[in-house]
């Protein structure tokens, strides 16, 4: 993508430039300190204020140099992470090693026979997510696609404008890269609202008190106006009297460091990420109505609250000055107060802030996604259509060069495609293409295809049926339960896309042959819409056409002679095949004569 190479080029610009600019900055701060230690040492040498006025001067000019420095360097590194977000947009495929989470959910509808987890899968396809919680959202939506039509619409709308924001969605990746969340999330729960009640007006009290006596005999005791041991000896007294407050608060401290389970940098760039969303301007219903959950109240400005809030926890945790502090001023009990306090404004807001962020992390994968492929096309969804009709269909999965595409329509209501074909001409492979096509339609994401138009049903497929020690099913019982399984969904009046590959393998040809026949027919008696498409080396299986010609369509991979080779050319045709190759190939690996 030509945009993603220019925001590379222009990125690592942008890091040359920063270098430069704090390579300066920092030969300043060298000189200025070098001035600072000749002057402090001319003003211990004779005592002249003026050396020691100036030197405070480029102190506090030092520390100004320092603050510029760390900004360059902040730039320095958002850049190397656009970087780094492009070059991972750039990739083909993207395992996100940091989070990635195997699929064993054996017993889902479609993941495992339509390749939607793995290396090679369509969710490294499409996952651009930097945090844990997107991650996770963008695994739901494919594990869960929509089946309504108004919802499907706006999902598109939604990842259509996104593909335009290319430049947003990836300054937006590269602030997410920022906060390293890729385990827990931002806060653990809602129990964290009342762990003071009860003892809140007593604490309010003890908050203003005991840091005011505290600072007056600490005063007393450095001006010595009355008599020293006296101060001290009160001084002491409220000091020991905060230590046991602190003592006694000390379990409701440590939770509240547990609520604010992150650094205070990551809230202060989880607020950056609230804002970026808050300020942009979105067209499509979804984006706008996601935008709304963070922004009334901001969900930018109460999570730097939060962000402040465990700074300072976390100075008050430090060991000699975070003792000090606590002593005099009861400093980790105050900000526990404030705290709870801020949780208590906005507790009912805060699953759907960072809900907000993951969805709008998720869409910005799919919205990536579709800039990539814009010889894809949007699908029609339309509750109505009577069949599932696509053409140049191909697999998401495979580049564009080396895809066969074809052609393919079927009936959604009680329809049944027979597929026969010899091994290795292609019948496995377009199963799967309609399925992968059909969780992108049903995601609201482009497909492989130049026309596509369907009605949105559930997706049920048995391809890779495995078995399992754990729970001492055998294959055979494993596919028995899966069938099982599509039927009571039938039963249930669910509508389904339903995709087969040779079902009933572990058993005998002709307990097979009569088991898809009375399955398939049972199919049918059930009074649901359904669209299947079967692949099967049983020909006789295509007969049912005879009894059930409203209902079954034959079509077939055929193979072609070249050169004394049987080659396929993965195009699918009417009819039932004529040709096999499992003898020729025995023959041509020499395994039989």
């Amino acid at each position: 993508m030509k945009e993603i190479k220019h925001s590379v080029e222009e990125e690592q610009t942008r890091i040359k430039y920063f270098e430069r600019n704090k390579n300066i900055v920092s030969l300043g701060r060298l000189l200025i300190f070098i001035a600072a230690a000749f002057l402090i040492f001319k003003f211990l040498d004779n005592k002249e204020s003026l050396y020691l006025f100036a030197s405070l001067m480029l102190f506090a000019f030092f520390l100004a140099l320092l603050f510029v420095s760390n900004h360059f360097q902040e730039k320095i590194n958002h850049s190397k992470r656009i970087i780094l977000v492009c070059q991972r947009i750039a990739e083909e495929f993207t395992l996100n090693h940091q989070i990635n989470v195997p699929d064993t959910n054996y017993s889902h509808p479609y993941n495992k026979d339509l390749d939607i987890y793995g290396d090679i899968s369509l969710f490294t396809k499409i996952d651009k997510t930097e945090t844990y919680s997107g991650y996770n959202k963008l695994r739901f939506y494919l594990s869960n696609h929509l089946t309504k039509q108004e919802d499907i619409h706006e999902r598109q709308e939604a990842i259509q404008e996104l593909s335009s924001k290319l430049k947003w969605n990836i300054d937006f990746l590269a602030s997410a890269k920022a906060l390293e969340l890729t385990k827990e999330g931002p806060l653990k729960s809602k129990s964290y609202i009342n762990f003071l009640s009860g003892a809140l007006q007593i604490i309010h009290k003890l908050l203003i008190i005991l840091p005011v006596v505290n600072i007056i005999f600490m005063g007393l005791v450095i001006a010595a106006d009355i008599s020293t041991v006296l101060s001290t000896v009160l001084l002491s007294f409220t000091i020991i009297s905060s230590a046991i407050v602190n003592r006694k608060y000390g379990k409701q401290i440590q939770e509240a460091y547990s609520i604010v389970n992150l650094k205070s940098g990551q809230y202060s760039n989880f607020s950056e990420l609230f804002y970026l969303i808050e300020n942009e301007t979105f067209e499509s219903s979804l984006n706008r109505k996601i935008q709304g959950k963070l922004k009334n109240p901001s969900a930018s400005l109460y999570i730097q609250k939060l962000a402040r809030l465990r700074r300072n926890l976390d100075n008050g945790s430090t060991p000699l000055f975070g003792t000090l502090i606590n002593l005099l001023f009861l400093w980790n009990l105050q900000h526990t107060v404030k705290l709870e306090k801020l949780m208590k404004e906005f507790n009912q807001h805060i699953d759907d802030w960072f809900d907000a962020f993951a969805e709008f992390e998720a869409l910005i994968s799919f919205g990536i996604f579709a800039a990539k492929n814009q010889d894809y096309v949007y699908p029609v969804c339309n509750a109505e259509v009577k069949e599932l009709e696509s053409e140049g269909l191909y697999h998401p999965l495979i580049p564009l060069e080396r895809s066969i595409s074809n052609d393919f329509t079927l009936g959604n209501t009680k329809n049944i495609c027979i597929i026969t074909g010899a091994n290795m001409t292609g019948k496995s492979t377009f199963l799967r293409i309609i399925g992968v096509n059909l969780v992108l339609a049903m995601n609201g994401c482009p497909v492989a295809a130049r026309n596509f138009v369907f009605r949105p049903m559930e997706i049920y497929t048995s391809m890779r049926t495995s078995d399992s020690l754990s729970d001492g099913s055998s294959y055979f019982n494993a596919e028995i339960k899966r069938l099982k399984k599509l039927v009571e969904n039938l039963e249930e009046k669910i509508p389904q896309y339903i995709i087969l590959d040779e079902i009933l393998k572990g058993t005998n040809s002709t307990d097979k042959l009569e088991g898809s026949r009375l399955f398939l027919k049972r199919m049918i008696e059930i009074d649901t819409n359904f669209t299947c498409i079967i692949a099967t080396h049983d020909l006789q299986l295509t007969d049912m056409i005879k009894t059930y010609p409203e209902n079954i369509v034959n079509k077939c991979f055929e193979l072609e002679e070249k050169d004394k080779l049987l080659v396929a050319d993965y195009k699918l045709k009417p009819g039932v095949t004529q040709t096999m190759n499992a003898l020729k190939l025995m023959k041509e690996y020499k395994i039989i004569d």
